[in-house]
């Protein structure tokens, strides 16, 4: 396995996971974290490791966030390979997005006790989350083969 490419996979993680975040915030700002899917889920895990409420962990929660994000990098530049050169790769950073926002809808009932559509802002949150993921791919994506 060569370090570079898991390096390039961090690096990309990082800062897609930047993009994606700065683009989370002002849905952060209006409406805090029920407007947010994905920081619904790290807040509450954060709350569940550290064993207190889950406003008292909005860092931690945050750094689960970036965790999940370098992490995923790594696995994206791991997988890539295993597909055709080319074109594909502006097909699949998007589609990775959208499968991360896929796995976020799934595990949101099980992490959080409740339907994403079930929340005051499920919609709000849902096409956030949606537009989000789709970012992070597309961030990633250029990232990685960026020269």
């Amino acid at each position: 396995m060569d370090v570079l490419v898991i390096v390039r996979g961090l690096t990309a993680g990082l800062a897609a996971t930047g993009a994606m975040t700065l683009l989370e915030l002002p849905v952060r700002f209006r409406w805090g974290i029920e407007g947010l899917l994905d920081w619904q889920v790290n807040q509450r895990m954060a709350s569940r490791i550290l064993k207190r409420p889950v406003d008292a962990v909005l860092l931690p929660g945050l750094g689960l966030h970036f965790l999940h994000g370098l992490v995923l990098g790594v696995v994206f530049v791991l997988v890539l390979p295993l597909f055709p050169s080319g074109p594909l790769l502006w097909v699949s950073g998007p589609g990775y997005g959208i499968a991360l926002f896929a796995i976020t809808l799934a595990i949101h009932r099980p992490a959080t006790g409740g339907s994403p559509w079930s929340r005051q802002l499920g919609s709000v949150a849902v096409t956030t989350s949606f537009l989000t993921h789709l970012a992070y791919g597309t961030v990633l994506a250029l990232l990685v083969v960026w020269p």
